[in-house]
């Protein structure tokens, strides 16, 4: 062989070496990406429009942002931050009477509405926290996690103050391994899901219905969720479908059972920041002007409570803030 020839001969061996190996890596990258861990990231779909309009049967939504389900940190509190702030109706805002009440004011309805409801999550583990918040007197909606220090404390305040409260239901995600963390899922069978219900419920006599904590595996199956509301139905309560996964069926379950339902559409404080909360807030006033209505949850976080306390929300004309039995009352008329 000429001496010429053999600069050639390695420079293909090598060539064909370094290919074999590109296709070797890549086969392994792409198995890791088959065989990830769901609970590595959360669930994003796509951003698609909203169909539901108010006054007209409603089809199933297709949310515009989910909840990444996160592990509860070191202070009881779950690891996203999610926080969202109420309008008030003028600029020098509540009024002495009622801040010292603690009521909520009904915001007077411009003409033309687009209603917001507002529902605070993960109530529970402190009564500070919906203190402050009911504080500001601005309608909202308190959401409490079954069986925490201070569920019954919180129950008790928001009745008081006469603030409409539901219960914050655990319910099974796609992370979860067979026992939990949540009280039901896929392993039970109907009647222990509903009398689970129904205990919880009893637990706390003055919750007006029940929206999902987590749960995007439990909420995407139709079994589950009709022996979630079976008892939900029997009490004439209403149900908020919290829609942390895209797969959901609760709220087109919950119409098909006659429970007066709405479901989440923005979560306001997905990101612990005050910007972000800001355009989430303007989202949601897109959303209601545009279809009619739209159901936004934050967190009872310091940072949500924060933004609350410093934050002159004014809404825009035509859109006004309403208690959850108020927007049912206004989608699903008797």
């Amino acid at each position: 062989m000429a001496p010429s020839s053999r600069p050639r001969k390695r420079a293909a061996t090598l060539f064909w070496i370094a290919a074999l190996v590109m296709v070797f890596v890549g086969g392994i990258l792409i198995g890791a990406s088959l065989n990830r861990d769901p609970a590595t990231e959360p669930e994003v779909p796509a951003l698609d429009e909203d169909q539901a309009v108010v006054g007209a049967e409603m089809t199933e939504p297709t949310p515009l942002f989910f909840e990444a389900e996160g592990e509860r940190s070191s202070d009881g509190y779950g690891a996203l931050s999610i926080d969202v702030e109420p309008d008030r109706d003028d600029e020098s805002g509540p009024d002495e009477a009622s801040v010292t009440s603690g009521r909520p004011r009904l915001l007077k309805p411009p003409a033309g509405e687009g209603l917001i409801c507002l529902v605070i999550d993960d109530c529970g583990f402190n009564v500070d926290y919906p203190r402050r918040l009911t504080n500001l007197a601005i309608p909202m909606t308190f959401a409490i996690l079954p069986r925490e220090r201070s569920s019954l404390e919180v129950a008790s305040l928001l009745r008081e103050r006469g603030y409409p409260a539901i219960l914050h239901l655990p319910m099974e995600a796609e992370r979860d391994g067979p026992n939990g963390p949540y009280l039901v899922g896929l392993a039970m069978d109907d009647e222990k899901i509903s009398r689970t219900v129904a205990t919880l419920l009893d637990e706390m006599p003055s919750l007006i219905g029940v929206n999902n904590h987590r749960g995007s595996r439990a909420t995407s199956d139709e079994r589950v969720m009709a022996a979630v509301l079976r008892p939900i139905a029997e009490r004439g309560l209403v149900f908020v479908d919290s829609r942390t996964s895209s797969r959901s069926v609760a709220f087109r379950k919950a119409r098909e059972m006659g429970v007066k339902a709405a479901y989440n559409s923005v979560f306001l404080d997905h990101e612990a920041d005050h910007g972000f909360m800001a355009r989430q807030w303007e989202r949601a006033q897109d959303l209601a002007q545009r279809r009619g209505w739209v159901v936004v949850i934050g967190h009872v976080r310091p940072k949500t409570i924060t933004f609350f306390e410093t934050v002159d929300l004014n809404l825009r004309e035509g859109v006004r803030l309403v208690t959850l039995p108020e927007l049912l009352e206004a989608i699903h008329p008797k």
